[in-house]
């Protein structure tokens, strides 16, 4: 029940904080290269994420640029391990991007948001953000909720794009 409470608690503090942030910063030039990962908090049992169908997403949309190269954490981790000491510094330093999303069972349909933000690494800095509200029934949460992801990433893209002149 602590956990529920803490994550209804943190749900609603994130819904408020999303009609208000936006896309808050623009500092995207000059990256070419980035992290992403993904964390989930999800409270209830009908509202679960389908951890497959969310990869393969994310990874599909990171594939279509040519220009920025987008690793994954699981990827950037095996990347990191094997890299020299010069290229480790890469490594250390590259920006990621957090997707955070956060789901919780009520009554008979799912809510949650997806939080994305593109931080500096090794330090507090917040480069890019966006966030979103979505909802659903438990059925259709998963499409919901990738379709959120694909369009966020898609739209942090574009932006990267855009301030590269690209």
């Amino acid at each position: 029940m602590k956990t529920v409470g803490h994550a209804v608690a943190g749900f609603a503090l994130l819904v408020s904080q999303t009609t208000q942030a936006g896309n808050i910063t623009h500092h995207l030039k000059g990256i070419t290269a980035l992290q992403y990962r993904t964390s989930f908090t999800i409270a209830g049992q009908q509202c679960v994420i389908d951890r497959a169908k969310w990869n393969t997403a994310l990874q599909s949309v990171a594939n279509q640029s040519t220009k920025l190269r987008l690793i994954s954490n699981q990827q950037w981790l095996v990347e990191a391990r094997e890299a020299s000491k010069d290229e480790f510094q890469t490594y250390a330093f590259m920006p990621t991007l957090k997707l955070t999303v956060i789901a919780v069972e009520v009554k008979a349909a799912c809510a949650g948001t997806l939080d994305v933000s593109l931080t500096a690494a090794g330090a507090d800095l917040e480069l890019w953000r966006e966030s979103r509200a979505v909802r659903g029934d438990p059925d259709s949460f998963t499409t919901t909720m990738v379709r959120a992801g694909e369009e966020i990433m898609q739209q942090f893209l574009n932006d990267w794009t855009d301030e590269n002149g690209l």
